[in-house]
């Protein structure tokens, strides 16, 4: 069994993600939605193989010309893509 799915929309208490999440090569879709979140790590964007499915609505600290300059969002937005088409 492995996570897919990990939603944390609504809990402002959660103000990082940690690199180690990079290791959930099959989650797909990460909601943090209204968290107090300040950035993604590198290492989530690009070692969660199976992302496709990053939303971060309402965090205010997160814009998306910060979040593209993180490395390993080219590999994110590629698979986000690619989902599009399926």
């Amino acid at each position: 069994m492995s996570l897919v799915e990990l939603r944390l929309e609504g809990n402002v208490g959660v103000l990082g993600l940690p690199r180690a999440l990079g290791k959930l090569a099959s989650l797909k879709i990460l909601t943090a939605d209204n968290t107090g979140l300040s950035g993604v790590p590198g290492e989530v964007l690009r070692g969660c193989g199976a992302l496709h499915t990053l939303s971060v609505r309402g965090c205010q600290s997160i814009d998306i010309e910060n979040l593209r300059a993180t490395p390993g969002y080219e590999d994110f937005e590629t698979r986000r893509q690619a989902g599009k088409r399926n």
